[in-house]
């Protein structure tokens, strides 16, 4: 999962309700881990864009992040203290 699908994956997270801090938090543990696949996955002799290839297989699309079955972003939005207050309680804030 390259840059620009995280960026991707932070504004739906984001336009989904999720709070900033932990938007950012994802997007840096998937960052991170994304990064720590392509340094073993080259360490055991792929190439770069064989390496990229294969890690983008395994942290799957955006929409695994959004739909039952997926990714582990999936299961952090379904606790509530996660989302914005204006998120969770709409109707307790003003338009």
């Amino acid at each position: 999962m390259d840059n620009v699908k995280l960026a991707r994956l932070a504004e739906r997270l984001l336009r989904a309700g999720v709070a900033p801090r932990y938007v950012r938090r994802s997007v840096e543990e998937l960052r991170a881990h994304r990064a720590d696949l392509m340094a073993q996955l080259s360490a055991d002799g792929l190439d770069t864009s064989e390496a990229g290839r294969v890690v983008d297989d395994r942290l799957g699309s955006i929409d695994a992040f959004f739909w039952p079955g997926g990714g582990g972003v999936q299961v952090s939005c379904s606790v509530c203290c996660l989302f914005w207050h204006s998120s969770r309680w709409s109707s307790a804030v003003s338009r």
